[in-house]
């Protein structure tokens, strides 16, 4: 017993305690898990122990925010009162940073107290061979960022925030930067924005995030390594009183992915989708020129028709017959490498001939999903889905329904898909929490199990705020 006790107690001797682990720990595995921390928690560590007392100033990171958030509308942009211990901090950093090279520097602060000083904060990152900016400033005022943020050779990454217009040098050139983002920010000159792009040679990813385009005519996004562009426009609502006749043409011969969501407040055109894998457009019309809604939705879409998967949520009534004034002159583009397709709009009992001419321009078709279900107002098959033409979609082989109400209508245009479907082999269908009715429940479910009686295998189970699988 004695002995056992013994070898336990050398055990826990032996075993090294958190202040060993850190000890032996390198400075270069330190400075990475400082980088992970606001500056102001790096600095902090100083007072550790005379290893720690300088470590900090190596780390490849700067995060330097005065804690007073971004462009919130509630902020006093010309409240006199200024923090000058976050600016002194800020200059006491970046003087101990006088040879050393800055991977990343990100700063938030409001502004309208010392536009100088601030541009000179960003000049010494850019100096030190940044190869990240992060930047979300609130200005009271036009500000205009220094002329080396856009003469960087090592910047590779830049977000730009900020509620006023981006000004910029007359010549410009960023050969590395791979990723831009900029956000709130106002597009006032048309020829400085179209020269920005262009000389962006390595930009892969973009990013506008409901940017204001101030009196701009036409935008050319020309880039020919750009991947991946996105674009949030809700610029209606935070600008009511925008033009909304600009046009925004999208030259990327390598495009992968394309993600809008706005109102259509401007026209967009993609010159060349034939790379393009995946869109989301996520479309919402304003009644007040719904023609130019439709318009505008149709010429979207017109230039993702190569596109292989493709996630399309509107409100725009774009599907109509070809009687109606909206829809007579628009044609529904075809989408022949197109596998996979979430939608999410309203079929109507007279759009019904419109949605089925849709999906037979997707003649790859596999996947068809119905994320926020169907419109569950109609009560009973209509005329317009007797008549509808028998499409066969030859590709389909799974269709996933999500809120599924039980009436009538919802059951028809399954049906009509099954029936149109000869290679289907699967669906998913999850039915809404409100549906615990068990007599409902089992109706349905043996509507379901005659409409899938074709299949091979396994038989359809109905589940509330569940998911039943055919196969």
């Amino acid at each position: 017993m004695a002995g056992h006790k013994r070898k336990k107690l050398d055990e826990e001797q032996i075993l090294p305690t958190a202040e060993d682990v850190f000890r032996s720990l390198p400075d270069c595995l330190l400075h990475n898990i400082l980088s992970f921390l606001p500056t102001k928690n790096a600095v902090g560590t100083s007072i550790l122990s005379k290893r720690w007392r300088y470590l900090w100033t190596a780390v490849p990171d700067l995060n330097l925010d005065d804690d007073l958030g971004c462009l919130d509308d509630a902020v006093d942009y010309c409240f006199p009162f200024e923090r000058p211990s976050f600016m002194n901090f800020v200059e006491r950093v970046l003087s101990h940073r006088d040879i050393m090279s800055i991977k990343k520097f990100r700063l938030s602060c409001r502004v309208c107290w010392s536009l100088s000083r601030v541009n000179t904060w960003i000049s010494a990152a850019v100096r030190r061979d940044l190869q990240e900016l992060d930047l979300c400033l609130i200005v009271g005022k036009s500000f205009t960022l220094p002329h080396c943020v856009f003469t960087s050779q090592s910047m590779k990454k830049m977000k730009i925030k900020m509620n006023c217009a981006l000004e910029l040098p007359s010549s410009l050139s960023m050969p590395n930067l791979r990723f831009l983002h900029l956000s709130f920010v106002v597009l006032s000159d048309q020829y400085s924005i179209n020269e920005l792009f262009s000389n962006c040679p390595s930009l892969q990813d973009l990013w506008l995030e409901h940017c204001p385009r101030r009196n701009l005519r036409n935008i050319i996004i020309s880039s020919p390594n750009l991947k991946s562009l996105k674009i949030e426009d809700a610029s209606h609502f935070v600008y009511p009183h925008e033009s909304s006749d600009c046009f925004i043409q999208v030259k990327a011969p390598k495009l992968v992915s394309l993600d809008y969501f706005g109102d259509l407040s401007a026209e967009i055109l993609v010159s060349d989708g034939a790379s393009l894998v995946y869109a989301s457009v996520r479309v919402y019309g304003l009644y007040d020129r719904q023609s130019e809604s439709v318009h505008r939705a149709v010429q979207l879409l017109q230039g993702l028709q190569g596109v292989k998967r493709l996630r399309l949520y509107t409100d725009v009534k774009f599907l109509g017959p070809a009687e109606n004034s909206l829809h007579r002159h628009h044609h529904l583009p075809e989408f022949p490498n197109l596998t996979n397709m979430e939608l999410s709009m309203e079929i109507h009992d007279h759009t019904f001939e419109a949605f089925v001419g849709f999906l037979k321009g997707m003649p790859r078709l596999e996947y068809l999903s119905f994320p926020e279900g169907l419109n569950h107002h109609w009560v009973r098959l209509s005329w317009s889905m007797i008549s509808a033409p028998r499409c066969s979609f030859s590709s389909l082989k799974t269709v996933s329904l999500k809120n599924l109400h039980g009436n009538d209508m919802e059951l028809d245009i399954l049906n009509y898909l099954v029936d149109s479907a000869p290679t289907l082999e699967r669906m998913v269908i999850c039915s809404v929490e409100l549906l615990l009715d068990s007599r409902k429940r089992k109706e349905i479910s043996r509507e379901l199990q005659l409409m899938l009686s074709g299949f091979s295998t396994g038989q359809p189970l109905l589940k509330e705020h569940g998911c039943l699988l055919a196969h």
